[in-house]
């Protein structure tokens, strides 16, 4: 929600992701190889230089390019547990499942013979069928819930917290019932810190994990605020957000219960619903369909399944999924995709139909933002939203409520202090009930849950 988005976002920290191709950033490149645990054994050029694994200066130290044991984290661990990237031998395990599927591939360009990557066999893969999304039984997958901010979104918390954080999650899941959470990650251009990106790196995954501990339900993991996407005009995940994705991948391959969101909302132009292509709408696509290559090559780096990967809306900052369906994204043969709208406005004029509702006949779509709003450029009132879900509902599509936090603009809750993990949460009147209600009624009822 841009609106919103420029105006509550403060807290700008760094974020050991972010990345530029210019010249001024080659001093930062020493990030990117070496600087986490098994960087210099994963047969990958991390910092784009040329140079991999060994061959990199960032390596020369290493345990694995010297044989000593002067680098504590030259194996590495993942775990979704409580422990991550421990330094110790290349394992992984899940609380339910210890079995793993290990990838093993020749690595020609550092003279070593092997490159084994680790990730869990686990359970809980989603993926597409047709315009459906199916857990692993067949079952359709009936995800709601709400957005989700980390330590940094919406000026939120000034000292990062992830127990506050969590303290959200376990009230919009224990709680209020819901089985789908979009988690929205401030990420932000590199700076002369990299142990604050480390921590922010640590931070998402314990938040990940933490909702891993919940049963049947899964995190959309959203790059909400970035620099590199905002330097873009039209706000999309271009050449330069692609590492982020890379390094994202990399740490989050191994959860099953993740998907990936690629940019918040790709401006576009704002054109008549009944015109299925505009201008821009071809840039956009690309820019989608690059970085789900990225990602899907970084996937079968290290032996993981598919996620499922949402690509937002071409147009008016992701309203409009009408391109897609005569051009769905074709990387990675196409496959796990699901097309995700945000929607702030109500269907005067057929608008639902013409942009969403019409694309999921034949596309698998989730509603990833939408809020009670009372604007000047469009209104979506309570008895909208109370009427979208029935209809988002009936049509099996997912959906997610703006937003689970006080600091953000239309919110869910009341709170003393949203960023504190003891604090009392309450529904807000109207907007916040309504949600609460809705998620408390069984999926595909045609009761209204208005307050």
């Amino acid at each position: 929600m841009k609106k919103i988005l420029l105006l509550c976002c403060a807290a700008i920290l760094a974020f050991e992701m972010g990345c530029s191709s210019s010249d001024s950033d080659k001093k930062d490149r020493s990030l990117y190889e070496g600087d986490d645990p098994g960087e210099c054994n994963d047969g990958a050029d991390n910092n784009r230089d040329g140079k991999f694994d060994c061959d990199d200066a960032g390596c020369a130290n290493s345990k694995p390019c010297t044989g000593s044991d002067t680098d504590p984290d030259s194996n590495t661990t993942i775990t979704t547990g409580s422990e991550t990237d421990s330094g110790t031998s290349s394992t992984a395990t899940t609380d339910a499942d210890t079995d793993t599927d290990t990838k093993t591939e020749d690595d020609s360009s550092t003279g070593s013979e092997t490159v084994t990557v680790v990730v869990p066999a686990g359970e809980g893969w989603l993926r597409t069928e047709g315009n459906q999304i199916l857990s692993e039984d067949g079952s359709v997958f009936r995800g709601r819930g709400a957005n989700v901010h980390d330590t940094r979104n919406c000026g939120a918390c000034y000292n990062p917290n992830v127990a506050g954080v969590n303290r959200r999650i376990d009230e919009l899941v224990d709680v209020w019932g819901a089985n789908f959470l979009r988690l929205c990650l401030e990420s932000h251009e590199p700076s002369e810190d990299p142990v604050n990106d480390a921590e922010y790196m640590q931070d998402i995954i314990e938040i990940v994990e933490h909702i891993g501990t919940k049963p049947g339900v899964y995190v959309l993991a959203s790059l909400w605020w970035d620099a590199t996407v905002d330097a873009t005009e039209l706000k999309i995940p271009a050449a330069t957000v692609v590492p982020i994705w890379e390094k994202l991948v990399e740490k989050l391959a191994p959860y099953s219960h993740v998907m990936f969101g690629l940019v918040n909302e790709p401006t576009g132009v704002h054109s008549s619903d009944t015109v299925e292509v505009d201008d821009d709408d071809v840039e956009v696509w690309e820019a989608m369909n690059n970085t789900v290559a990225a990602i899907r090559a970084v996937e079968a780096r290290v032996g993981s399944p598919k996620h499922l990967i949402a690509v937002q809306g071409t147009r008016a900052y992701g309203k409009f999924l009408q391109y897609y369906p005569n051009h769905p994204i074709t990387a990675g043969e196409g496959e796990n995709i699901v097309y995700e709208v945000h929607v702030y406005y109500g269907n005067d004029g057929d608008k639902w139909e013409y942009r969403w509702k019409t694309p999921a006949e034949t596309l698998p779509v989730i509603i990833g933002e939408f809020a009670e709003v009372y604007e000047s450029w469009d209104t979506l009132s309570l008895e909208d939203c109370d009427k979208m879900i029935i209809d988002a509902e009936a049509l099996d599509i997912p959906w997610l409520a703006w937003t689970f936090h006080t600091n953000c603009g239309n919110p869910l809750i009341n709170a003393d202090n949203s960023c504190e993990a003891n604090v009392n949460i309450s529904p807000t009147s109207g907007w916040g009930e309504l949600i609460y209600n809705r998620l408390h009624t069984p999926w595909g009822s045609q009761d209204s849950a208005l307050p």
